[in-house]
């Protein structure tokens, strides 16, 4: 799979200098919650279901200001557990009526707060994955609105699409999927979408203020895989990205402990196609930190990469752009993304740099069809081509290298979150942040640790 005979030591010092910002960044992360951390670790510990129209991890965790969330709301729910009777939906209800308030209950020994939750994360019964790296897979993106996935389906049915990316819309990725858990909100219509699939893996993509409480329902669901790209959540979205890493971290380690594949990155350039190459390529490379850092394992680990700047970019840009993410990427499952309308210079490229799939946005029905139609065009390209060492693809594969590497270095200089702040003004969901104390109590984060430290 090595072409290219890239300069490994610069290739390495892309991937350190990656590691440094990310460790850098992780201890911020470490020291910080957000309020939809607290609500989703609730929904861990079984406190499901809603009271009028409301989840009840939701209302609890209203219950308490900042300052109180400091404890973690585990420390408080612990309490109403040992003081409260009742099932703990009807403690959750008093709570939520201001029957009981938690500020006023006895003071507990810590080991009745810790005794009075469950003692284990729920179960996982199914085995997830993203199916084999053959190169002959194909994956869309589409809404969950009736006209878009059913016309996505129509296109995929015996097309050898092998995975559907659900995208939320940009009002369900806010407050608006927190008002009901009934036939209306994100999780419950991506469960009546799952059971009329045609045998096609869904991977719901996380976006917006409520990805930790997201994942806690959906990832009871069948699903095959989580989208996550806290990139994405900044540019796109423009949530803080203090807030937005916190949240990808713990849904990171969750997903694992779940045993859900993760797919990240790469979502972002779906929608916005205006960044440069080497800026994606160590977008990429900073997201492969972070999961590696939350004890993730690089084989069940997704990219979805990107690297093609405009439509009129030259197929040699292209085969040098994409041969060095699966020379730098080569443990990771990687997809293209079709950027092109042409069927043959899109397998020819995907056969010769050996991807393991390609990704569709809407729009891009017919596509799908002509590509399945000639899916065995190029098929042994790959093994048979050789690249020139000092020819014009391996020239501009160094030359993105190099610019990878100066781009981290002056974003290590600046620091991870001074990036931001000088690329634009990104604050919605900033005020959500909460500092934990050193006593912070959260066993879902003590076992997501536990697991990390085992692995």
């Amino acid at each position: 799979m090595r072409k290219l005979n890239l300069n490994r030591d610069r290739a390495d010092q892309c991937i350190q200098t990656a590691a440094r910002i990310v460790s850098s960044a992780r201890k911020y992360i470490d020291r910080h919650s957000t309020r939809a951390i607290e609500v989703a670790t609730l929904q861990c510990l079984g406190l499901t279901g809603t009271w009028k129209g409301r989840l009840l991890a939701d209302g609890v965790v209203s219950n308490l200001t900042k300052e109180e969330l400091r404890s973690g709301s585990a420390f408080w729910w612990g309490r109403a557990l040992v003081h409260g009777k009742g099932t703990p939906a009807e403690i959750a209800e008093q709570v939520i009526r201001g029957k009981m308030d938690l500020k006023k209950l006895p003071e507990t020994p810590f080991h009745q707060i810790r005794d009075a939750l469950p003692k284990s994360l729920p179960t996982v019964s199914e085995k997830r994955g993203f199916g084999k790296r053959n190169g002959n897979n194909f994956s869309c993106a589409m809404g969950l609105d009736t006209d878009s996935w059913r016309k996505v389906l129509a296109a995929a049915q015996n097309k050898g699409v092998e995975r559907i990316y659900v995208w939320p819309r940009q009002k369900e990725a806010g407050y608006a999927y927190l008002e009901a858990e009934g036939k209306e909100s994100w999780p419950a219509r991506l469960q009546n979408f799952s059971k009329e699939r045609p045998g096609v893996s869904l991977v719901p993509v996380l976006m917006g203020l409520h990805i930790p409480e997201i994942a806690a329902q959906i990832s009871k669901l069948s699903v095959s895989g989580l989208g996550l790209d806290a990139f994405a959540n900044v540019f796109h979205y423009k949530i803080s990205p203090q807030k937005s890493f916190v949240d990808q971290h713990f849904v990171f380690s969750l997903s694992r402990w779940m045993q859900i594949p993760l797919e990240t990155a790469g979502f972002l350039w779906i929608k916005n196609r205006c960044q440069k190459s080497h800026e994606i390529l160590a977008h990429l490379l900073l997201q492969e930190q972070f999961s590696v850092s939350a004890g993730r394992d690089l084989k069940d680990l997704g990219l979805s990469a990107s690297l093609v700047e405009s439509p009129d970019q030259n197929l040699i840009s292209n085969f040098a752009q994409i041969q060095v993410c699966r020379e730098v990427f080569s443990q990771a499952r990687l997809q293209m993304i079709a950027e092109s309308d042409s069927a043959e210079n899109l397998l020819l490229l995907g056969r010769c740099t050996f991807q393991d799939g390609l990704f569709f946005v809407p729009g891009q029905e017919r596509l799908i069809t002509e590509v399945a139609e000639k899916k065995n065009l190029y098929k042994d390209l790959g093994d048979a081509l050789e690249f020139s060492l000092h020819g014009q693809v391996a020239r501009e594969a160094h030359n993105l290298l190099d610019l990878t590497w100066k781009y981290l270095k002056q974003m290590e200089d600046q620091t991870f979150w001074k990036y931001f702040e000088a690329v634009g003004s990104f604050s919605q969901g900033q005020e959500e942040l909460i500092q934990v104390e050193r006593r912070y109590f959260n066993p879902i984060r003590e076992s997501l640790w536990r697991v990390s430290e085992s692995s």
